[in-house]
């Protein structure tokens, strides 16, 4: 009888039913998208051919190979440069430049004076030839200059150009504000058309960085005259509480732990505790103390609604006594996870320089403003639902069931197509 009866348990366990239709919902989704499978547009991908230029150029200059470190360095550089040149052709900075038009004529003058050359010689020739002239073939000394082109009305501004470049500046775009930032209107023409979200740094005073977000429906920005420590706690207020309200995973686990908890009491301890616990993680991670990749983090995560799904489908005395007993030290456990998958969004934003403190305080101020907003909206939807359809309140446990399967399946999705990105 043993073995029916676990094949039954099996059969009937809500994990079984989870895995089953998250399965099939990652299984449909992949034959619905049925485009072949193609590298990213805006992949950038260094070929074995072009690693061995810039290996091979390197040597011709220092005559030794690079290390390990100057290598990723190299690497690094060119998928930097290669991308602002897909950037720049794809703005069409190309047409119309007397200078590219110049290099581009003098690489086809090369070439046809390389076709139309005599025989090749063989290698003796060449090496008498290179030991008789050594002078001719030896490498100069060469600079690296970086060119800043100035319209005509900006050549009284090269001199204090050039200074601020002396002193460490970044040339990507530099304007000059005699007046000063404070009133200044910062615009990114083009952004509307995109789904790009930028983040704006900028200096209003010496030491003080300050950044703003502008998205497709918001591409400008005034610089306000006191821009200060409230500038950077509304700006990232604003980004937390947006983060969060963007995370469904975030808030089908608060949602699942709204379901699990049974008191006010046990549930304000519980959103306590995880609050604690992400602030750690969020904190730890942001500052670079701690370190763990995004991908594993982001599975456990979904790993993490699984487990609550789960004990929501349980009866409250067959759940976990850990978690009927001590919600908190649950919810404060998945919590430490929870922040490392906030303190990968916020790397991506980043901080800024002299308020990083302020602005991680900030971020996470708007993730628990957007989490208690929607912790309320849930609750006043249910006390409205429950007085307008009182009869509702005798199948309380039917709608948590399939509250948690919805919530279980989707996690289980998110479980299996996040370990499948490994």
């Amino acid at each position: 009888m043993t073995g029916p009866m676990t094949l039954r348990t099996l059969l009937r366990s809500p994990l079984l039913h989870f895995c089953l239709i998250g399965a099939c919902i990652f299984a449909g989704y992949a034959l619905l998208d049925d485009t072949p499978p193609q590298p990213a547009p805006d992949a950038i991908t260094l070929s074995p051919d072009e690693a061995d230029r810039i290996v091979q150029q390197f040597r011709m200059t220092w005559n030794r190979s690079p290390s390990v470190a100057e290598l990723d360095r190299l690497m690094q550089a060119w998928a930097l440069e290669e991308a602002l040149v897909r950037e720049a052709r794809a703005l069409g900075l190309a047409r119309g430049d007397p200078v590219i038009r110049q290099r581009l004529t003098q690489k086809m003058n090369f070439i046809a004076e390389g076709s139309a050359a005599g025989a090749t010689a063989d290698d003796a020739t060449l090496q008498a030839h290179l030991e008789a002239h050594p002078d001719t073939f030896r490498r100069p000394a060469t600079l690296a200059f970086q060119q800043i082109p100035l319209t005509p009305d900006q050549a009284d501004q090269a001199p204090a150009l050039l200074a601020t470049l002396e002193d460490g500046a970044d040339p990507a775009w530099i304007a000059t504000c005699p007046d000063g930032l404070s009133g200044g209107t910062i615009r990114i023409e083009g952004l509307e058309r995109t789904n790009t979200d930028t983040l704006v740094r900028y200096e209003p005073e010496p030491g003080r960085v300050l950044t703003h977000r502008l998205t497709s429906s918001d591409t400008a920005f005034t610089i306000a005259a006191d821009a200060g420590v409230f500038e950077v706690l509304q700006s990232y207020i604003a980004l937390g509480f947006t983060h969060i309200l963007e995370g469904l995973d975030h808030l089908l686990f608060v949602l699942a732990l709204l379901l699990l908890v049974p008191t006010p009491r046990a549930l304000f301890w519980a959103v306590t505790a995880f609050t604690l616990a992400h602030s750690l993680t969020l904190a730890a991670a942001s500052m670079g103390v701690l370190t763990v990749p995004s991908p594993p983090v982001e599975a456990v995560i979904a790993l993490s609604i699984v487990f609550l799904a789960y004990e929501l489908t349980l009866p409250p005395d067959r759940r976990d006594p850990l978690s009927m007993r001590a919600p908190w030290l649950v919810s404060f456990a998945f919590g430490l996870v929870h922040g490392l998958g906030f303190a990968g969004a916020l790397r991506e934003i980043g901080l800024p320089d002299g308020d990083a403190p302020i602005a991680l305080f900030a971020f996470n101020l708007g993730v628990e403003a957007g989490q208690l907003a929607f912790i309320g909206i849930v609750l006043a939807a249910w006390a409205a639902i429950q007085r307008i359809l009182p009869a509702l309140r005798r199948h309380t446990r039917a709608l948590t069931l399939g509250t948690s399967y919805a919530i279980g399946s989707i996690s289980t999705f998110w479980l299996i197509d996040r370990i499948a990105a490994f």
